[in-house]
């Protein structure tokens, strides 16, 4: 099947948008404590900042995007965040950096359920697709961000700043470009709180996205317990940013073979084998210490996540039913909020424990395994409602 026109675009789009996210996401702590000399508690402000903005605003803007079309939020989105990268450049201050902070989280909710929402909006069999491209393009620029990041702040400490601002307006005059073609039928209310408390009234989806929580945590051990055991092990930096690539890479490579599962099966189907497979990964972590096993059980983890990530987004499509689009991926966005929070916040801590080397590996295991069984259950539970003509897609069967 060819690929529609708008598709390429917008995944193409992604791709430059995340290559400019990570060029600065990995080096920004580093840049707050050691270029502006920042307290940790000035550096975690700033992260929560961003944190918070980035995953609370999208029901808000998911909402508004709804309204305003999701090509204009989107062309918005990037240009709020090269706004906000380009203020991250100059800012020496600690009030000039949460204003920085906060620009960036904005222009990441008004981008990201904009994205979601538009792929929604294909038919059925073309979501599946679009959402396993989407998935291999945050990967590729997950693993081209850092190298071009890397290389510029060897240069000057504020260049990946500019260089993701620069990126970032680029995105927004190519979604401008082919707004036309990115423009598409939207079903929903003519008001935003409207659409935000329809969407609120939706349990099902609720109870999906309380389960989620329990994947976002574990999904969170990525950045915290998984690269505290790599230094842990080889004492290397190197090899910790090594781990982390390497999870991109195989992501991107990964899909290439997984992607005919997302045509033949449910998606609850494929997010409860991929929970179960990233508890295992995770919980053989410890049993033997060594830098390869240890890389074994990362690749383990991230067939896990290829499988949950795409999953989950084609499933809030189907909640949706095209209907507020926005509004729905915007709330999906709040339960990676809470549940990457509590993760990078117990991952340390557990980790930290003077008791059996096993034990955060297990209760994080078990976490996955318990969100697997809340899954099987709302599965079991779910009733589909009848989708009138305006639908844009329908539930597979099971």
């Amino acid at each position: 099947m060819i690929m529609n026109f708008s598709a390429r675009i917008l995944l193409f789009a992604t791709f430059l948008m995340n290559l400019g996210t990570f060029a600065v996401y990995t080096f920004l702590a580093i840049y707050l404590s050691n270029i502006l000399q920042f307290s940790a508690l000035q550096v975690g402000s700033v992260l929560t900042v961003l944190m918070l903005t980035s995953r609370i605003l999208p029901f808000f803007c998911g909402s508004f995007a709804d309204i305003i079309g999701y090509p204009n939020s989107m062309m918005y989105g990037m240009i709020v965040r090269a706004l906000g990268f380009f203020s991250f450049s100059f800012a020496s201050s600690f009030e000039g950096t949460i204003v920085s902070a906060a620009l960036t989280g904005l222009g990441t909710a008004l981008y990201e359920p904009a994205v979601g929402a538009f792929f929604s909006q294909q038919d059925e069999k073309e979501q599946k697709r679009l959402f396993t491209y989407f998935n291999q393009s945050l990967n590729a620029g997950a693993i081209v961000g850092p190298l071009a990041g890397g290389i510029l702040i060897q240069i000057g400490a504020s260049l990946p700043f500019l260089f993701g601002s620069v990126i970032y307006l680029i995105v927004s005059l190519l979604i401008f470009a082919y707004r036309r073609q990115l423009t598409v039928k939207t079903f929903s209310n003519n008001s935003i709180k409207n659409n935000m408390v329809n969407t609120l009234k939706d349990k099902s989806f609720l109870y999906f996205n309380f389960t989620m929580i329990l994947f976002w945590v574990m999904y969170s051990q990525l950045t915290v317990m998984f690269p505290l055991m790599m230094y842990k092990i080889t004492h290397s930096q190197a090899d910790v940013s090594f781990l982390v690539t390497a999870n991109s890479v195989c992501g991107l490579l990964i899909m290439f073979l997984l992607r005919r599962l997302f045509e033949i099966h449910e998606p609850m189907i494929l997010i409860i084998r991929g929970m179960i497979i990233m508890a295992v990964g995770l919980f053989f972590t410890w049993i033997f210490p060594d830098k390869w096993w240890l890389m074994f059980c990362v690749i383990l983890f991230t067939i896990g996540e290829t499988l949950v990530l795409p999953a989950s987004d084609i499933k809030v499509s189907l909640y949706s039913r095209g209907k507020a689009s926005g509004s729905y991926f915007g709330l999906s966005k709040i339960s990676f909020g809470i549940g990457a929070s509590i993760g990078s916040f117990f991952g340390p801590i557990l980790f930290e424990l003077d008791k059996w080397d096993g034990l955060p590996w297990l209760l994080i295991s078990l976490l996955g395994l318990f969100g697997s069984l809340l899954m099987a259950y709302l599965k079991q539970k779910e009733i589909y409602p009848v989708h009138d003509s305006s639908a844009n897609s329908t539930p597979p069967s099971s």
